[in-house]
């Protein structure tokens, strides 16, 4: 191992990083009390949520049916051909009158089918390349049902449209309208131009359970009142303003989205998935772009955000990307996030929940936000995952003074012009692995607490940026950690390489900004042995992150030699 001429004297200072002298000595760590209990370790599920909601509709039966009772409807330009005593026919709307199988196809210029009947059983109308257009009120529009199924007929091409208008004695307020539960099935496609308000719309409970459809609407694009369930299928939306929205705010159980499997792929003015309740994700793939993007300007009275929820957001599994100009994944209440894979860019949070949040598991790559994730108005917890957060601002931010961050696994690196970790309350962490990497402007720091105490007691913990308001784990950690103030900043990509004086790699690790601080903690260090810090040099080790693995490093400049010898140690060059 090759190395340069050392600097001269070091001076190693055994306080913590804002000169405070409570600290407490190895012989005291066994007796630390821990910080607040933990966090929340447990696991709330997308099937814990569903159990305290109002449950769907679907049933296997609704897509079986006995071809020789099908009735047939023919719509031929303005004038419908239907034999059946089921159907009345009035110029250019059918209407359907019992409960039953109807086989529709054609097209209507300026025409309407409608359901209306009081049948306690289902409705299907199965779809044959329809093009219907209305000129004063939804295409398709079920006034009364037990339940209806829309079908759309393997490969066949169906179109609805409305216009700009409707007439005052309208009861739609959608292209495809319905007030009772309705469901959409088949492997046909369906496009919806919706001129006037919504694209569909359910005054009752949506699923989607497959299908091609593009919808296309002058306000929200897919509505369901009590909820709004996807189990499969390919969706398009582009929205004026909301993409999906389920707003039931009457009922505590109602009001939820249930994204299941299919690809739902958005572009709205608006959120582009708002929940009343709670929004779910237990699979699938979402892609949604809202308000212009991460990059626009929005004003503060518009809502944009990718995925929004009133009570609790929960995601299980999934692949989501959303670029928002407002918060790409938001919960008015609490956030839990136990799987799936997120790459999300906003405008403004990355995940952001005024009530709890806590991350179990998933992969989470933050590209470009304001906050990374936040949580308002209680406790952070991080349990586990893969999680990657770029942000202007602060990386994770725990803004009350009552609030606690709890680390207690998973890898977390954070890229942030601001505060790396802005944790306003007390930190805990207990294992994982957190690298931070934060900027040298003035004010802020790789971490920052503000009530007092940074409790390391497990885990791997490295930390660099800027040393004026530097801070590192605090005097009650039961784990050894350092801190290290440069005579002078160091460039992105400089390493910092920590060693044994046997050569053990206790740290290699290059930040990727300019720094003049780093803090770092891990459960290698220990009393008794003398360590060096080494900048600059090259490393052929395996490099994830700005870490080093493995491989040989040479060519550093060594700067300081030190011993631990309390909880928290300051080296000073």
């Amino acid at each position: 191992m090759t190395r340069a001429i050392a600097f001269p004297l070091i001076c190693v200072v055994l306080i913590w990083a804002c000169a405070c002298s409570d600290t407490t000595g190895a012989e005291d760590m066994d007796s630390v009390e821990p910080i607040g209990d933990g966090g929340n370790t447990s696991t709330f599920t997308v099937a814990h949520a569903l159990s305290a909601n109002k449950a769907d509709h679907e049933d296997e039966g609704d897509y079986i049916w006995d071809n020789a009772d099908v009735i047939s409807i023919e719509l031929e330009g303005d004038q419908i051909v239907a034999n059946s005593d089921h159907v009345h026919v009035e110029g250019s709307t059918v209407t359907i009158l019992s409960a039953g199988t109807y086989d529709i196809s054609g097209s209507l210029s300026d025409g309407q089918v409608v359901v209306d009947t009081d049948d306690e059983d289902i409705v299907r109308l199965i779809l044959k390349g329809v093009d219907i257009t209305n000129s004063t009120s939804a295409a398709i529009t079920i006034l009364s049902a037990e339940k209806t199924v829309i079908i759309l007929a393997d490969g066949t091409v169906n179109k609805l449209t409305d216009r700009a208008t409707y007439s005052g004695a309208a009861d739609a307020d959608a292209t495809l309208f319905s007030k009772d539960d309705l469901s959409i099935f088949g492997n046909g496609s369906l496009t919806i131009q919706g001129n006037y308000n919504d694209g569909i719309a359910c005054n009752d409970g949506l699923v989607i359970n497959s299908g091609y459809l593009t919808v296309r609407a002058a306000d929200d694009g897919i509505r369901g009142k009590d909820y709004v369930v996807v189990r499969g299928g390919q969706v398009f939306v582009d929205a004026a303003e909301d993409g999906f929205k389920s707003d039931n705010d009457t009922d505590e159980t109602e009001g939820y989205i249930l994204v299941e499997g299919g690809n739902i792929d958005v572009i709205a003015g608006g959120d582009a998935l708002q929940a009343q309740t709670d929004a779910l994700i237990a699979g699938g793939e979402i892609v949604v772009v809202t308000g212009g993007g991460s990059s626009a300007y929005i004003s503060d009275d518009l809502s944009a955000k990718g995925i929004k929820a009133g009570v609790s957001l929960v995601a299980d599994s999934g692949t989501i990307h959303v670029d928002a100009a407002d918060d790409a994944v938001h919960s008015d209440g609490e956030l839990w996030i136990n799987g799936g894979t997120f790459v999300l860019a906003s405008g403004d949070d990355g995940i952001h929940a005024d009530g709890e949040l806590v991350i179990n598991g998933g992969d989470v790559s933050i590209t470009e936000s304001y906050e990374g994730i936040e949580t308002a108005a209680s406790d952070m917890t991080i349990n586990g995952g893969t999680i990657h957060v770029v942000a202007s601002d602060d990386g994770l931010n725990v803004p009350g003074r009552s609030q606690y961050l709890y680390i207690n696994g998973g890898f977390v690196v954070i890229h942030a012009n601001g505060d790396g970790i802005d944790g306003n309350g007390a930190i805990a962490m207990s294992d994982g692995r957190v690298i931070v990497n934060a900027t040298l402007v003035r004010g802020t720091a790789p971490l920052d607490y503000d009530r007092g105490e940074f409790q390391m007691t497990g885990g791997f913990l490295a930390g660099a940026g800027g040393s004026t308001m530097a801070q590192g784990p605090g005097a009650l950690s039961s784990q050894y950690a350092v801190l290290v103030y440069f005579q002078s900043s160091l460039n992105a990509g400089t390493i910092v390489r920590v060693e044994s004086s046997s050569g053990e790699d206790i740290l290699t690790f290059a930040p990727s900004a300019s720094f003049d601080f780093l803090t770092f903690s891990t459960s290698a260090l220990t009393t008794g042995v003398e360590y060096s810090v080494y900048v600059g040099g090259t490393s052929t080790g395996t490099v994830t992150d700005g870490f080093y693995e493995g491989g040989t490093y040479e060519g550093g400049t060594l700067i300081a030699n030190f011993e631990i010898t309390s909880v928290v140690t300051t080296v000073v060059p």
